[in-house]
């Protein structure tokens, strides 16, 4: 089915939000831009005083620990593991991972983020069970620690986890191997989970370098840094690796990340609650690394809101390095665009076939190129909510398994899902709050104000 969404503000990959018309093809992005005689649309959306974005990817977290929301506040790292989570997970049984996984979904469809890479375990196909009813993309791991007595079963967990669901519901969900971290997994069994993971083709998702008592203990242990120790062991030459946190890193780590291309998650507010330190972004930034957003798990944050995170991430580096341009908001917004999401979390697929962008309001044209222009969305089919979720002003409905997300200008809408739906979710419309800057301000007639502090105070 063809679907037209018309006369809606876009965010394109190159900045601009052109009031343009976007075309869909059954689960596709067809085409952006004007729309062509023999484009012939089942469904027409109108898209009037909507604005359309991609969805937010949360490049490190732990759904299931929804249920252990500020169940341990003001303590470390370690404190916080050793004698309050660790011994909370180990009585967690399957219905409470999925549940678990299932209100993050809700919370994470109502932030407006379509994609997670996440870390637990046990029962980690019961986190591909619920990102598959919520209609989410998402990247899985098993935690595997190696000291623990069935570390070995734990590896086989996850490739049983890889051969059931990579790739499963319809390319939605890519499952990677998840060692836990240098302090938990010594070097032989490493060597084991690396020799495991390349076997299959399967990358690698890892804590490394989060708190500096974590870096000491490695350099006593093994006489050497957490990259360098994990670099020996092989596990850094498979397909590609996730490394969550990189709080501590030194010359040499950040040399061996760019030679073996690792790809970082920053999680500002984990590593603020926890005390762990502040990762050096801005320089890794410069470094040329791929750097992206994580919220960590909803006990160390204590929440998965993706906004937040980047409002975090900006600030607290502008305080850290005492300038205000050490990440700049426009290297957060472009860190949550597809193309740069497709390369951080490796094998996530996207559908960018046939996507292009034809001539637009201002008269610019692009080559036909799936790598550029419409891949920024992914298609979504929009219908009206079913009557008992509605109020007395129209909504919509958007179907977050394409990865869409619609927001009246000024102001973001704030989505509600209803698991009655499966995946579909419901907007309901908040006024902007007093002192909002209106559509049109500073001499745009149609578009958001172009002052990008008035924006961010808008979200």
């Amino acid at each position: 089915m063809k679907t037209l969404i018309k006369n809606v503000r876009a965010l394109l990959p190159d900045g601009t939000t052109p009031l343009t018309n976007i075309m869909i093809d059954r689960d596709k992005i067809a085409a952006i831009g004007e729309v062509p005689d023999g484009f012939r649309a089942a469904k027409v959306i109108d898209g009037t005083g909507k604005f359309a974005v991609p969805g937010f990817i949360n490049a490190h977290t732990h759904a299931s620990m929804t249920l252990f929301r500020s169940y341990a506040d003001d303590m470390n790292l370690m404190d916080w593991l050793n004698n309050m989570i660790w011994p909370a997970e180990a009585k967690m049984q399957e219905e409470d991972i999925y549940w678990g996984a299932m209100l993050a979904a809700v919370e994470m469809i109502e932030g407006g983020t379509t994609t997670f890479a996440d870390m637990y375990g046990p029962y980690m196909e019961k986190v591909a069970e619920a990102a598959n009813d919520a209609g989410l993309r998402a990247v899985l791991s098993r935690g595997i620690i190696g000291v623990a007595p069935d570390g070995d079963a734990k590896i086989e967990e996850n490739v049983s986890l890889y051969k059931d669901f990579n790739g499963a519901a319809d390319g939605r969900i890519t499952v990677m191997f998840g060692p836990h971290a240098p302090y938990t997994c010594p070097p032989d069994f490493l060597k084991k989970v690396a020799s495991t993971a390349q076997s299959l083709g399967a990358e690698i998702h890892i804590h490394m370098a989060e708190t500096k008592a974590e870096v000491e203990q490695i350099v006593k242990e093994y006489g050497k840094r957490p990259f360098r120790y994990v670099e020996e062991t092989g596990l850094f030459d498979g397909k590609g690796t996730l490394a969550a946190h990189c709080v501590h890193l030194d010359d040499e780590d950040i040399a061996i990340i760019k030679k073996h291309a690792i790809r970082v998650a920053h999680n500002p507010g984990s590593n603020m609650k926890l005390a762990s330190g502040i990762a050096p972004v801005p320089r890794l930034l410069r470094e040329g690394v791929c750097v992206a957003l994580g919220t960590d798990g909803a006990s160390s944050n204590n929440n998965l809101d993706m906004l937040e995170e980047i409002n975090l991430a900006a600030m607290l580096h502008k305080v850290s390095t005492l300038d205000p341009l050490a990440v700049p908001g426009c290297c957060l917004v472009s860190a949550q665009r597809p193309r740069v999401a497709a390369r951080l979390l490796g094998t996530c697929r996207l559908r960018l076939d046939g996507a292009r962008r034809r001539q637009g309001p201002h008269g610019r044209r692009r080559a036909p190129d799936a790598r550029q222009g419409a891949h920024l969305l992914r298609g979504a089919e929009v219908r009206r909510a079913p009557d008992e979720v509605r109020d007395s002003e129209p909504q919509l409905t958007v179907n977050l398994q394409q990865g869409c997300r619609f927001a009246r200008q000024p102001c973001f809408r704030n989505l509600v899902i209803d698991n009655r739906y499966r995946g579909e979710t419901f907007e309901k419309d908040y006024e902007p709050h007093a002192g909002a800057p209106q559509a049109g301000a500073q001499g745009d007639k149609d578009g958001p104000p172009r002052d990008a502090r008035a924006n961010r105070q808008t979200l």
